[in-house]
């Protein structure tokens, strides 16, 4: 409101000014990934050739920006990678995650899920909750699963305990979906 009384143009958060997939660790959330069109490039060229509907009916890669683009989380630190994720805008039981290395180069996405609500949900579905996780970088495949799969597992628990205080814990992920692609899609395009 300053800015407007002034007539000085409002000043951006410090972190919008100096995030980029090519300097992660300058980035606080995802928020301001998602929203740069070389992001939004390089998760569409990786999971272009990727099939499934997990939110919406819509390419993986757009479904994949979806459950990125809503309220996100801090940032995360996970065996000199970076986690970042967010839920779903208006729809924050789905949930994605990207995990990135520090020259930006894309390892893992990953999207959280239940069938029982989504676009394919019938009255008979009985799984809960499901993980598909879109791996491009495999050097440290062990390990970035394993963070994807605990990060899936500590959302369900907070999740299940804001809204439904009185219930036994989550039972936990019931399908973990792990699918590779090519590891040159993910690298970030260089400027000419």
């Amino acid at each position: 409101m300053l800015a407007i009384a002034t007539g000085l143009p409002a000043a951006k958060p410090s972190h919008a000014q100096k995030c980029a997939l090519s300097q992660p660790v300058a980035c606080d959330t995802v928020n301001p990934l998602v929203w740069q069109p070389e992001f939004k490039r390089t998760i569409r060229r990786m999971l272009a050739a990727q099939t499934g509907v997990f939110v919406a009916d819509e390419p993986v890669w757009q479904q994949q920006l979806d459950v990125l683009g809503g309220p996100p989380d801090d940032r995360e630190t996970v065996d000199g990678y970076y986690l970042f994720a967010a839920c779903r805008s208006h729809s924050c039981p789905e949930k994605g995650a990207a995990v990135i290395a520090p020259d930006g180069t894309i390892a893992a996405t990953a999207i959280l899920y239940s069938p029982c609500a989504g676009p394919n949900a019938t009255a008979q579905c009985t799984s809960l909750h499901n993980i598909v996780i879109f791996m491009t970088d495999l050097r440290h495949a062990n390990e970035t699963v394993t963070a994807l799969k605990s990060w899936a597992n500590r959302k369900l628990t907070e999740d299940y305990a804001r809204w439904h205080p009185d219930a036994a814990p989550p039972p936990g992920l019931d399908t973990i979906d792990i699918r590779t692609t090519k590891s040159r899609l993910a690298k970030r395009q260089r400027p000419a």
